[in-house]
């Protein structure tokens, strides 16, 4: 499904008229967190014992399943949705290349409204809890409304023990509008979009009260437009988290993560050797939580991750892609407010830098340099369960 095109005014009074219509007619709990399209890590922010809700496996919970609706909604400022470099914004700005880079780019940055939806049901099987559902997540931009689109996922986790859980999780984003790629068949910047399905397995285990561990393998598919078919890929990850609870209002936590992007697509009838974006990716990040009175709860997180690109093919042949290295950075704050025992109130912040290492900087081959870019990201959003 494409992204729904009318007024921006319209369309946010639609999406708070339903979220609304949500919290008044069924019962309901937000759970709304940031998500990213092409990103392979999924992350669990919850680590406050005072309101985490923790699923077990105790049989003393009701033995009839129970069906359950929970509605959020989030407000998202993006100061680069295009992920454009300091020299893109400066030609966007002084509306240099006109070589169709800029077509269909109302703005740099953008803010971006995002509602949750979320039908879950909830029951005991073979004495442990059972929680499966379906989650749809449209993401509405303010000008660039080229980029709307929607997330849809089904779960199933099943616990083993308290705390001890397998998890299933599929995820599909129809169309995503990733921008305006440069396609050397024409010499021009064509639209490039991708449809994108993702596959989550995971399992947690406890050890002892402050002590856990997550195992997750991601496998996920990007199918692009015809315009970029050499795009498509096939990417698998692995990813362990360690969580230990240092003191009663201090936890901290460390991921690792290894991804390999595999391009799969169709190179066509050109001669030319086309581009191959294969990489490998090392992820680390650290977090800790806070719970600074037990309604208020924050979060501060360092990531670095390093791209390196596998591609066989030659500089000359493949300029965006042969003997790249990139290193990108990020810095996350989140804070969390408990306004009742049902409703939650959140602020992030997210600073994200990308620093691209091409083989050559040499323009004559290259259309622009890769310099990779900046980002920042500020986010509200409300969390309601009844």
């Amino acid at each position: 499904m494409k992204g729904i095109h009318m007024s921006f005014a319209n369309r946010t009074g639609l999406v708070i008229m339903l979220v609304l219509a949500g919290w008044m007619i069924t019962s309901a709990a937000a759970e709304v967190q940031p998500h990213e399209v092409n990103q392979i890590t999924k992350e669990d922010i919850a680590d406050k014992k005072t309101k985490r809700n923790r699923e077990t496996s105790q049989t003393t919970q009701a033995k009839s399943g129970r069906i359950l609706f929970k509605a959020g909604i989030e407000a998202t400022y993006d100061s680069n949705v295009f992920y454009f470099s300091r020299d893109e914004m400066d030609d966007f700005d002084t509306g240099g290349n006109t070589n169709g880079k800029f077509t269909n780019v109302d703005s740099i940055d953008d803010v971006i409204l995002s509602p949750r939806f979320e039908l879950a049901y909830k029951d005991l099987f073979r004495g442990h809890t059972l929680k499966s559902g379906i989650v749809v997540t449209p993401h509405l931009y303010t000008n660039n409304q080229v980029k709307d689109y929607e997330d849809y996922e089904f779960y199933v986790r099943q616990y083993l023990n308290k705390d001890e859980f397998l998890e299933f999780d599929y995820a599909r984003t129809p169309e995503y509008r990733a921008g305006n790629f440069y396609d050397r068949d024409d010499a021009r910047y064509k639209k490039a979009t991708y449809s994108e399905n993702r596959f989550t397995l995971a399992y947690n285990r406890p050890f002892g009260e402050d002590t856990s561990a997550m195992a997750q393998y991601f496998y996920v598919t990007d199918d692009y437009n015809n315009n970029f078919d050499e795009y498509d890929m096939d990417s698998q990850a692995l990813r362990l988290t360690m969580r230990k609870a240092f003191t009663e209002d201090f936890t901290g936590r460390i991921f690792w993560e290894y991804a390999n992007e595999n391009a799969q697509g169709d190179m066509g009838d050109t001669a030319r050797i086309e581009s191959d974006p294969s990489r490998q990716i090392w992820t680390v990040n650290l977090r800790g939580t806070y719970d600074v009175t037990s309604n208020l709860q924050m979060y501060l997180q360092y990531g670095i991750w390093f791209s390196d690109y596998t591609t066989s093919n030659s500089v000359s042949d493949d300029p965006y892609h042969a003997e790249r290295d990139d290193i990108s950075q990020s810095i996350d704050c989140h804070i969390n407010y408990d306004l009742t025992k049902d409703a939650e109130i959140f602020l992030a912040y997210r600073y994200t830098i990308k620093d691209a290492d091409p083989a050559t900087d040499d323009l004559s081959i290259l259309d622009a340099a890769i310099l990779g870019y900046e980002r920042h990201q500020g986010s509200f959003g409300v969390k309601y369960s009844f």
